[in-house]
C-alpha cells in the first residue's frame, strides 16, 4: 500500500468524505498500480492489488464509524442528550434524500449518519443502527467487543454494495456476491515462481477486466483495426476469440505448472488445464 491512501483521506472524519471525494481517492489508488492506464474494473483492481479493506469506499466509512464509536464513550450525559436531539433532526433530512446526502454533511454527526446509510443500514439513533438484513441491531455502547463485530459487518455490507455496482459493468454479470480472487492469486504466484512473468502479468489483465470487445460504430462494417491481428481467421478480436478461439493460441508452447489450483477461477476462465496459451494470448493482445 502506497502513502497515497493515508495522505488523501487524512482528516476526513471531521465532516465525512463525499461520494465525489471517495471516487477521486479510488482513481488515485488505481493510478498507482500497473493497471493505472488501462480500462480495468476499478473495484476489482483495488480488491486485487490492495484488498477490499483499503478501498476508500470501504475504509473511509469504516473509519468514520470507528471514530464515532470511540468518541461517543467520551461524551457526558448532557452532550449525549443534545446529540440525540440533533440526530433526530438530521436523520430525515439525510435519509430521505440519500442521493444528495453528502452535500449536507457538515460534521461528525451527519458524516456518521451518511456512512451508516451508505452500507444500507438504518441509523435509528446515535447508538442503535438496524443492519441491512433488518434482523440485527448494532449497539455501539454495549460490550467492548461490539465494536469489532459492528465494523466487520459494516465492512462486509459496504463490500456488497461495491460489487453490486460493479456487476452493472459489461461482462460482470454474476459478480454481485463478490469476487473470489484467492484462486487467481495462487495461480499468479505459481506462474511467478516458475519465471513465467508474461503469463503472470496476463492474470492481472484477465482478472481485472482489462480486455474489452472492440467498439464498432452502429451500422458500420468491422475495420481492420477490429480484427484479430494474431491469426488468419479474419474474426473480430472479442475477448472470447482472443482467449478461447484464436488459432494462434496453439502455437504458444509455454506451459504452466501442473499444480495450479484445481477447477477454480483460473481454469474456469482461462482455458485448458496446464496450458498458458490463452494467458499469453491475452497479454500479447493487450500490449
Amino acid at each position: 500500500m502506497t502513502g497515497t491512501h493515508k495522505q488523501q483521506s487524512y482528516g476526513h472524519i471531521a465532516q465525512g468524505a463525499s461520494e465525489t471525494q471517495v471516487r477521486k481517492m479510488r482513481r488515485n489508488l488505481k493510478a498507482g498500480t500497473n493497471l493505472g492506464r488501462t480500462q480495468s474494473c476499478l473495484s476489482t483492481t483495488l480488491a486485487w492489488i490492495y484488498g477490499s479493506s483499503y478501498d476508500p469506499e470501504v475504509s473511509t466509512r469504516v473509519e468514520q464509524v470507528a471514530y464515532w464509536i470511540d468518541v461517543w464513550k467520551t461524551f457526558g450525559e448532557n452532550k449525549k442528550k443534545r446529540i440525540r436531539h440533533m440526530w433526530i433532526r438530521l436523520l430525515p433530512k439525510l435519509g430521505l434524500k440519500q442521493s444528495r446526502m453528502w452535500s449536507h454533511s457538515k460534521g461528525p454527526i451527519s458524516a456518521t449518519i451518511c456512512s451508516v446509510l451508505a452500507a444500507g443500514w438504518k441509523p435509528l439513533s446515535p447508538t442503535r443502527w438496524l443492519t441491512s438484513d433488518k434482523q440485527s441491531i448494532a449497539i455501539i455502547d454495549g460490550a467492548e467487543y461490539n465494536k469489532a463485530h459492528i465494523l466487520a459487518q459494516l465492512h462486509q455490507d459496504l463490500s456488497k454494495q461495491i460489487w453490486k455496482e460493479a456487476s452493472k459493468h459489461p461482462h460482470s454479470k454474476g459478480i454481485e456476491g463478490g469476487a473470489m480472487l484467492q484462486p487467481a492469486k495462487r495461480a499468479k504466484a505459481s506462474l511467478i515462481k516458475e519465471g513465467n512473468y508474461a503469463a503472470a502479468r496476463a492474470v492481472d489483465f484477465l482478472v481485472c477486466g482489462v480486455p474489452r470487445d472492440p467498439i464498432i460504430p452502429t451500422g458500420a462494417a468491422p475495420g481492420e483495426e477490429h480484427l484479430c491481428q494474431r491469426c488468419d481467421m479474419h474474426c473480430i478480436a472479442t475477448r472470447k476469440h482472443t482467449l478461447w478461439q484464436c488459432a494462434a493460441n496453439k502455437d504458444i508452447k509455454t506451459r504452466t505448472s501442473t499444480n495450479l489450483p484445481g477447477p477454480a477461477l483460473m481454469q474456469a476462465r482461462i482455458g485448458t488445464s496446464g496450458n498458458a496459451s490463452s494467458l499469453e494470448a491475452l497479454y500479447q493482445n493487450s500490449g
